[in-house]
Parts: C-alpha cells; sequence; structure tokens
C-alpha cells in the first residue's frame, strides 16, 4: 500500500515572518498617533476669517478596536487604534490660525445663545467615520509593513442667522517600515492617521476659510465682514 502526501510549499522568509508571531504570543499592541494641525492651507483671501468663533471638535468616530491585517501572520494580536484626541487637537490648531479670534468649547452652542456668550459665529468639526488596514509584505530577514488609514470628517459654520457652511471630505493617510515581528505594525499605523488626519483637515480649511458665505461677502447672512478678495473659486455649501 502506498500512501500519498500533500506538499505545501512555505517559503523561508514566511516562516520566519510566523515564527517571530508565535513566539509572542496573543498581544495588544496599541498606537501612537501624533497631532498633526494643518498649517499649509489655501485661501481665496489675504486676510484671516474676521469675528470671534466658537470651536468645537468631535473625534469620536476615530476608533477601531482592532484593524485588520492582511497577511499570514500577526493574526493572534489585536491592533486597536485611537485617533480621537489627535484629530480634535489638530482640527483646533488647524482652525485657531484662520480666524481672529477662536475659542474652544466643550459642547456645541445654540444659534441663539450665539450673541449672549460673545460669539460672531461657531465653527463645528465632526470626525464621520475611519477606515484602517494593515498589511504584511515578508522579505528575506525582515517584512514590509504598511499601514492605510482613510478618514472622513465635516465642517459645519454658523452664525447667529443660521448656517453658512455644511461640507464632507475623505482622505487616506499611508505609512510603511520594516520589521520581522508584530510589535513593528504600529510604528506605520499612527503615522498613517496621523497623515489621515492632516490630509482631510487641510481639505475642510480651504473650503471653510474661502466661503463667500461665511466672510459675509454674499450680503447680510451673517455679522462677519469678508476682507479683501483674492479670487473666486468654487466652494461647497
Amino acid at each position: 500500500m502506498y500512501k500519498t502526501y500533500s506538499r505545501i510549499k512555505i517559503s523561508i522568509p514566511k516562516i520566519l515572518v510566523i515564527f517571530a508571531a508565535l513566539a509572542l504570543g496573543a498581544c495588544t499592541f496599541n498606537s501612537d498617533v501624533d497631532v498633526n494641525a494643518a498649517f499649509n492651507v489655501y485661501s481665496n483671501y489675504e486676510n484671516k476669517v474676521p469675528g470671534k468663533w466658537a470651536f468645537f471638535a468631535d473625534g469620536s468616530r476615530l476608533f477601531d478596536k482592532d484593524v485588520d491585517v492582511l497577511g499570514i501572520s500577526c493574526f493572534a494580536n489585536t491592533y486597536p487604534l485611537d485617533a480621537r484626541k489627535a484629530f480634535e487637537q489638530s482640527a483646533f490648531r488647524t482652525f485657531e490660525n484662520l480666524v481672529e479670534n477662536i475659542e474652544l468649547v466643550n459642547s456645541p452652542i445654540a444659534a441663539n445663545q450665539l450673541s449672549r456668550r460673545g460669539f460672531d459665529g461657531q465653527i463645528i468639526v465632526k470626525s464621520e467615520n475611519m477606515k484602517a488596514e494593515m498589511s504584511v509584505s515578508p522579505g528575506f530577514w525582515s517584512a514590509t509593513l504598511k499601514s492605510e488609514v482613510d478618514i472622513t470628517a465635516s465642517v459645519s459654520a454658523f452664525s447667529r442667522a443660521g448656517r453658512l457652511l455644511g461640507t464632507t471630505a475623505s482622505q487616506e493617510g499611508e505609512a510603511k517600515t520594516d520589521g520581522m515581528v508584530c510589535a513593528t505594525l504600529t510604528k506605520a499605523l499612527g503615522p498613517a492617521a496621523s497623515d489621515s488626519i492632516k490630509r482631510v483637515l487641510t481639505i475642510l480649511a480651504e473650503r471653510f476659510t474661502s466661503s463667500r458665505r461665511v466672510r459675509g461677502v454674499n450680503g447680510p447672512t451673517s455679522s462677519l465682514g469678508g476682507g479683501k478678495f483674492r479670487r473666486q473659486t468654487t466652494a461647497q455649501f
């Protein structure tokens, strides 16, 4: 009687990565997401948006308890991604450079309360969605670890008279690193999230500062002045 054995072909680089993952056991690896404000923001106007603005940021949707890893390794570990605080702080630092006077508030303010609290308008930046994934490409002695994070966020602006602007944007951030153990995956995940934050805030900030309605150019929609006009482009409302 003859026995037939199936042959399983596994490359040496893949075996090394698998052994490295198993040696560590099941672990949780957190990622550090740095604050990354958008300072290089294009504006149709030469001066800052006038007035005193209340500012509120909500990053509550930028948390993933376990980011997916595409590949054959690190399957026993979890990779939570928390970009909430980094997003909120980045948003405030971005918009404080766009307006003459800004004040951070703990919660949104009703339109009819803006005047009583001494504000001309209110800016609300919100996270809407986050998609993140990591992939492992085995090399001979180490692996290439790649992370991609796509963040969707929105900005709304209100004056005492009502809504001035509402727009949403999505941007993907990417980062790569080399390593042989699963812990090194976090070195790419955090920077990818930080990059995505800056990219999406740049778009939202440009739409805000270039908005004619925000600056009161279109008529008596607010008490805010417009400033010197550079050139007109299309803005979303």
